[in-house]
C-alpha cells in the first residue's frame, strides 16, 4: 500500500491559501460575534450596573435592551451566519481536495469562487503558524483510505473538546454576572420592584450565554455522533471488511455529515480559544492519531 501524502500536501501553497481564506472568513464572522457580544451582553450589563445607583436610568436601560435585541436579530446575526456558511464551504473545499473526495453539489452547493478565496487569503495577516500541520502528521504511515478516517476523527474530537469547555465557561459567566447584579441591588436595600428592574438588564446576558452554551453542547453532541460513525468505519477497515472503494464512499458520506454540521448547526467558537489551547490539544490529537495507526498496524 502507498502511504498518504496528506501531511506534506496540506502545507503546500494551494491548501494554505484555502486555510488562510477559511481563517479570514471566520475572523470576519468573529467580528460580528464580538459586536453581538458587546451590544447584547456588555452594554445591557453596564446599564444594569448604572441603574442600580441611578433610579432614573433604569427605564432607559430597559429601552436600550429592547432596541439592541431588534438590531441583533435583523442585521448582526444575519451577517454573522452568512460568513459562517462561506467559511464552511471553504473548509469543505480544503477537505475534499486534501482527501481526494468529489465535491457534492447537492450537499454543499456551489463552491466559493476562487476570486473570493484569493481576496480573503490576502486579507489574512496573522501568518501561517497556526495553519501548518492542520491534520496529524502521523497519518503519513497509512494509506489514504485509512488516513481520511483518522483525520476526520481528529477534526471532530478537537472541535467537540473546545466546544464543551467553552460551554462550561459561558454558563458559569452568565450566572456570575447575574449574581453580581443581585448582590449589588440587595446591598442597596432596594424594594422588590426596583430590585427586579436592576437585575433585568442581565437578562440578555443570561439568554445569550445560555443559548450559546446549549448550542455549543448540541454541536459537540452532533460531533460525537459523527465521531462514532468514523470509529465504526475505522474498526471495519482494520477488520479487513472494508475495501478501498467502500472506504472512499463511506468517507464521502461522513464528510457530508461534517459539512452539514458546519453549515447548519455549529455556532462559532471564540477565535482565541484555538490560540489558547492549540499547543496542548495538538499534542493530544497527534497522540490519538498515532494510537489508531498502531492499532491498524501502521
Amino acid at each position: 500500500m502507498t502511504a498518504t501524502t496528506i501531511p506534506v500536501v496540506q502545507n503546500t501553497e494551494p491548501f494554505l491559501t484555502l486555510l488562510r481564506a477559511r481563517s479570514q472568513f471566520y475572523a470576519e464572522a468573529g467580528k460580528f460575534q464580538q459586536a453581538q457580544f458587546v451590544l447584547t451582553v456588555c452594554l445591557p450589563f453596564i446599564a444594569g450596573l448604572v441603574g442600580v445607583y441611578f433610579d432614573t436610568f433604569r427605564p432607559f436601560a430597559a429601552a436600550v435592551t429592547l432596541i439592541i435585541t431588534v438590531v441583533d436579530t435583523t442585521f448582526i446575526d444575519r451577517e454573522f451566519r452568512h460568513r459562517l456558511k462561506v467559511a464552511a464551504r471553504v473548509c469543505e473545499r480544503f477537505d475534499c481536495d486534501l482527501y481526494g473526495l468529489p465535491w457534492k453539489m447537492l450537499v454543499a452547493g456551489k463552491p466559493v469562487d476562487f476570486e473570493d478565496i484569493s481576496k480573503a487569503a490576502q486579507n489574512w495577516k496573522r501568518g501561517d503558524g497556526k495553519l501548518v500541520d492542520w491534520y496529524p502528521k502521523a497519518v503519513d504511515r497509512a494509506p489514504l483510505e485509512f488516513a481520511r478516517f483518522v483525520c476526520q476523527r481528529a477534526n471532530l474530537w478537537y472541535d467537540s473538546t473546545l466546544r464543551r469547555g467553552y460551554a462550561r465557561s459561558l454558563f458559569i459567566g452568565a450566572w456570575l454576572a447575574l449574581a453580581i447584579l443581585a448582590v449589588m441591588a440587595l446591598a442597596r436595600g432596594l424594594d422588590l420592584l426596583n430590585f427586579f428592574m436592576s437585575i433585568a438588564p442581565a437578562a440578555p446576558m443570561m439568554v445569550w450565554a445560555i443559548r450559546e452554551g446549549l448550542r455549543q453542547n448540541d454541536a459537540a453532541t452532533a460531533n460525537d455522533t459523527l465521531k462514532g460513525e468514523v470509529e465504526t468505519a475505522i474498526k471495519t477497515y482494520i477488520s479487513g471488511a472494508l475495501d478501498a472503494g467502500a472506504a472512499t464512499q463511506l468517507a464521502r458520506d461522513i464528510q457530508d455529515g461534517i459539512f452539514l454540521r458546519r453549515i447548519g448547526t455549529t455556532p462559532l467558537l471564540i477565535p482565541q480559544l484555538y490560540h489558547w489551547r492549540r499547543s496542548s490539544m495538538e499534542g493530544q490529537m497527534n497522540d490519538g492519531a498515532d494510537a489508531l495507526l498502531k492499532r491498524a498496524g501502521f
